[in-house]
């Protein structure tokens, strides 16, 4: 086995499972961290709104 070879081999099987591995964890209900960061941002935005209404009222 070339040492020099294994860094292009490894790239090669990346290129292969990355696909896969994404349509599995779709399918499995996992998040990204940047969809769940974004829903995090719209939840305290939300509720501050309420705060707001809750101090009008």
């Amino acid at each position: 086995m070339n040492p020099f070879t294994i860094a292009k081999d490894i790239k090669n099987i990346e290129k292969i499972l990355k696909p896969a591995l994404e349509k599995y964890i779709q399918g499995a209900g996992f998040a990204k961290s940047a969809e769940i960061d974004e829903i995090l941002k719209k939840v305290d935005d939300l509720e501050k709104r309420i705060k707001n209404l809750e101090e009008k009222l």
